[in-house]
């Protein structure tokens, strides 16, 4: 996702002036063959290798982040791309991102894509250590309902 996606885009992005009809065409026919083999192909893999329900679950949510992820870099940045005129004076860096912003992305807890997220100067480590208690409280927790329960 995060090099085949990226280089992809780029390639349209850039090169898409010089016959914009058959890029636009080949570009999205290319993106949604990607998109369905992206929900298929996972999901194949866990039924051919009949994988326990945990572990198939969380297959399924990485990929469900994933294709979000991947959906919001191309919807965000398309408009950019296809205003661009190879006439016009625009600088070419504007036309895509790169390829930090969009690795950047992949791992940032959003699925909002933007060029640049505000952050903060200094880290709050009291509340760094107060979330993660607060998670370990909670996986602590439910291996307790779960080992009670079931």
């Amino acid at each position: 996702t995060s090099v085949l996606v990226y280089i992809s885009f780029h390639h349209w992005a850039h090169f898409r002036h010089t016959v914009p009809v058959v890029y636009d065409a080949v570009g999205g026919l290319v993106y949604v063959a990607y998109l369905i083999l992206f929900l298929y192909l996972p999901l194949e893999s866990l039924l051919y290798n009949a994988l326990p329900p945990a572990s198939s679950f969380i297959i399924l949510c990485e990929q469900v982040r994933m294709f979000m992820k991947t959906w919001a870099f191309v919807r965000s940045n398309l408009s950019r791309a296809v205003k661009y005129k190879k006439d016009e004076e625009i600088q070419v860096k504007s036309i895509c991102p790169d390829f930090s912003h969009y690795l950047y992305f992949l791992f940032a807890p959003t699925l909002v894509y933007r060029d640049e997220y505000p952050r903060n100067e200094r880290c709050d480590w009291q509340k760094v250590i107060n979330d993660l208690s607060q998670v370990i409280g909670c996986l602590f927790y439910t291996h307790f309902l779960f080992v009670r329960f079931c």
